[in-house]
């Protein structure tokens, strides 16, 4: 069961730039300091050119920081001839070393896999074990297909030890028939010095096999050996179709690709998968499923969807960071097959969560290069350092990276803008946030013990701006849809939003229950407007101003966002805006 929230009543404002001596103290707003750096580009000046790069990954070893990433320097294209993996070096993040292919002959490895021409290498990704070893596993497909780990004391030249652990029985041969297992994302080093590769499975030939299963690579002697857990199930789609959803002509299977995991307080291992591809019916918050293993990755349970709305691309999670208990990711915070497949990469954001549940995350400031896609994100968290390298532009790509500092502690509940929308703008004098669409967005992240607790309080003024005016020819009536205020919960289920709504004045204040709004109250443009919501495990209850309590039963989500956090952008101006009294804003 989701922990519940309460939200009290609010204290009369005076007009929001003339705050009174009672309001508190504003939460902080998370302000990252965020440096960007080119690994590798395809320009013909660029030396040495690479004809294509992709699938990165970073770590900071001994003091320096290594990238590797697969990549062909004749070709631009994946998945043809020549494509090796390489790895640069730096010491300043800002230069980095000529890449070389660590693996090989050439590159100086011990047990060298040299390219064939047919034989393809593929998505090197890092764990580094105590500073003392770094640990690399990827894979080879093609006639020489094989999974591999390397290892090595200075991050340049590395041992290469084949895996030859037999599949476990759980592998479906039928449905990924002569599979490769194909090392992911970046490694998990538990706390109690267990190393977990994430594998995904890549079929001998595609579309007779299909990548359906995930499971752990785990070593637990310091990579000396290494073993495979059992495999996920296979996962039919109708299993996940919403009830509105269309169910399709024949049976379909979920394809699930590049897992990774997350290490709970309590040791649980936390699995995240990208769901591959949009089969028909999956829905933009069914792009990430989570698994659990209470026994240190061998078995995970059956994989649920996610609450939160990406695309279907790699993401990239780390926990118990900055917190004992903290969970942060690192995903495209952008609409699905928007324009279209593969060319919706844009805007990889931070995500956090004060606990280790993913449904809790929230989406907040965007860290890659801006311009153009960043997609594929690697990386890790050190020493309150994010590293994050990533694929920067379309085909043929680049590899680009991100350093981020200023990362929050969770000592007090702060608020997060959602960059990929329209930005809330802040007044740092007065500290009123001005929501400047309706699809604007601002979460409000908690603390540790504010989530666990069993009631919880909230109270905040707002002031009605503007509304939503309504356009001939446009498709949505914006004006009717209103303007959301403040979002709790998951999209579609232990939810509720509350809204103002109608083109005209009175405008209505409505909560949603059950899919329908209900009234509550009527205002005003331009006047303050008081508001508390009341959770607890079986009901919540709304007040506006000093008007009556209105109590609904229903456990919703800790997950709190103000403004239009679930409003699907619109490509003119929605003109709806309002503003939020930062010092208003109380959670206890």
């Amino acid at each position: 069961m989701k922990p519940t929230l309460t939200l009290l009543t609010a204290r009369l404002l005076v007009p929001l730039a003339a705050l009174q001596a009672a309001d508190h103290t504003p939460y902080p707003v998370a302000k990252f300091a965020v440096e960007h750096a080119v690994i590798n580009q395809v320009y013909p000046q660029w030396s040495p050119k690479m004809g294509y790069n992709h699938d990165s990954d970073i770590t900071k070893f001994k003091g320096r920081y290594v990238a590797v990433w697969n990549a062909n320097p004749d070709i631009p294209e994946e998945s043809r001839p020549g494509q090796l993996n390489y790895l640069s070096v730096s010491d300043d993040f800002q230069h980095w070393s000529v890449p070389v292919a660590p693996f090989t002959s050439k590159g100086g490895a011990t047990n060298p896999v040299d390219s064939t021409g047919t034989s393809l290498q593929w998505q090197p990704n890092f764990i580094n074990l105590r500073n003392e070893t770094l640990f690399s596993a990827w894979c080879v497909t093609g006639p020489q297909a094989a999974t591999y780990v390397s290892k090595s004391s200075d991050g340049i030249h590395w041992e290469n030890l084949r895996i030859t652990d037999q599949l476990p029985k759980s592998y479906d041969s039928a449905a990924s028939p002569k599979a490769t297992p194909f090392p992911s994302n970046h490694g998990l080093l538990t706390k109690s010095g267990t190393m977990l590769f994430p594998i995904c499975l890549a079929p001998s030939k595609m579309p007779e096999g299909k990548p359906l299963q995930v499971c752990a690579l785990i070593s637990k002697d310091e990579g000396k050996t290494w073993h495979y857990g059992e495999f996920t199930p296979v996962l039919p789609v109708e299993k996940f179709l919403k009830t509105s959803a269309k169910k399709p002509a024949s049976p379909e299977m979920v394809h699930v690709w590049e897992p990774h995991f997350f290490e709970h307080p309590d040791g649980k291992i936390g699995l995240l998968i990208r769901v591959a591809d949009k089969k028909d019916g999956l829905t933009a918050d069914q792009m990430i499923l989570y698994a659990e293993s209470i026994d240190g990755g061998m078995n995970f349970s059956t994989p649920r969807t996610v609450d939160i709305e990406t695309i279907s691309s790699r993401h990239q999670s780390f926990s118990m960071k900055q917190t004992s208990s903290d969970l942060t990711m690192v995903a495209n915070d952008w609409l699905l097959d928007y324009p279209r497949s593969l060319r919706d990469r844009h805007y990889l954001a931070t995500y956090f969560s004060p606990v280790c549940d993913p449904d809790l995350l929230i989406p907040g400031p965007v860290i890659q290069q801006r311009g153009t896609a960043g997609h594929y994100p690697n990386g890790e968290i050190n020493q309150g350092e994010m590293i994050i390298s990533y694929s920067y532009g379309v085909k043929p790509r680049a590899i680009y990276a991100s350093r981020v500092t200023g990362l929050p502690d969770y000592k007090t509940p702060f608020f997060l803008r959602r960059e990929s929308r329209p930005a809330v703008t802040i007044d740092e004098k007065t500290q009123v946030a001005t929501f400047t669409e309706t699809f604007s967005s601002l979460g409000l992240v908690l603390t540790k013990e504010l989530t666990e607790q069993n009631q919880l309080a909230l109270d905040f003024t707002v002031k009605l701006m503007s509304v939503p005016s309504f356009y001939p020819g446009q498709t949505k009536d914006e004006a009717v849809n209103g303007m959301t205020l403040l979002t709790i919960g998951a999209l579609d289920h232990h939810n509720t939003q509350i809204r103002v709504s109608r083109p005209l004045p009175p405008y209505h204040v409505e909560v949603l229950k059950d899919g329908k709004w209900v009234k509550l109250a009527e205002v005003g443009v331009r006047e303050p407007i008081r508001l508390s919501v009341s959770l607890s495990e079986s009901s919540y209850s709304v007040q506006v101003n000093d008007l009556k309590k209105v109590t609904f039963p229903g456990n919703l989500m800790r997950k709190i966002n103000f403004g239009g956090f679930y409003v699907d952008p619109i490509p003119y101006p929605s003109a709806g805006t309002f503003e939020l009294d930062l010092k208003s804003v109380q959670v206890r």
